[in-house]
């Protein structure tokens, strides 16, 4: 004897199967489809590497303009201070600041190695300072 094969039924789970199917599909979606950064899309941070020492890396400007400071990457640890500052320029000495520079971070001599996220803005310029030593090797991002 034959079974015969219930169309509604047949019907009913391929119904089953496509919304099931497609329910999925939007809920995978939402899931791995989300911006985890700390910056949109098209605002990507610049990044800079510093050399191992070097009296010519005590100041640099890294950006002139307003921006925002994303992190400081230490890969290995130098011998010197690291001052980042909301400025245009840097003195020589660091007690004699002008008064439009703002400090954005201090490191001392010999920080540990890891990553350190600021996402702070700065209005005039981003400024390393470092007034003697060696720098070690790291990372700087911006916008």
């Amino acid at each position: 004897m034959e079974k015969k094969q219930n169309p509604v039924l047949i019907s009913f789970l391929t119904l089953v199967l496509v919304v099931g199917c497609i329910y999925a599909g939007f809920y995978l979606k939402g899931r791995f489809n989300i911006n985890t950064g700390s910056v949109s899309v098209s605002n990507e941070y610049y990044a800079t590497s510093t050399p191992q020492g070097g009296p010519g890396w005590n100041t640099q400007k890294i950006k002139v303009g307003a921006g925002t400071f994303g992190s400081f990457v230490i890969t290995k640890a130098g011998d010197s201070e690291i001052w980042f500052l909301d400025a245009t320029n840097t003195p020589l000495k660091i007690d004699n600041f002008a008064t439009t520079t703002s400090l954005l971070a201090h490191f001392p001599a010999s920080a540990a190695a890891g990553t350190y996220t600021f996402d702070v803005n700065f209005s005039k310029g981003l400024v390393i300072y470092v007034p003697t030593g060696n720098t070690g090797t790291s990372t700087i991002t911006w916008i």
